[in-house]
């Protein structure tokens, strides 16, 4: 299964990539800005080395987590809806 965080590169969205990742679950952490989305995808892979090394952990835009994922979790702060 595919997990889609949109807005992901946050506290709120590293945290769940983590545990979603942990869990098996290959990840699309969306970002509005493609680099910040491919550093969030690299401290996520960081964290989790060793513990789940096989599972895909990618950086990309919104639009393309949306895309790619069998689920979409929007991961913003309350203030930002």
């Amino acid at each position: 299964m595919t997990i889609g965080l949109i807005g992901g590169t946050g506290p709120e969205g590293l945290g769940l990539a983590m545990r979603f990742a942990l869990s098996g679950q290959e990840i699309y952490v969306g970002s509005r800005d493609l680099q910040r989305a491919e550093d969030a995808a690299d401290v996520i892979r960081t964290a989790v080395q060793g513990k789940c090394s096989d599972v895909p952990i990618l950086g990309v835009e919104n639009h393309d987590a949306v895309l790619q994922a069998d689920i979409v979790v929007v991961v913003v702060p309350y203030a930002g809806h």
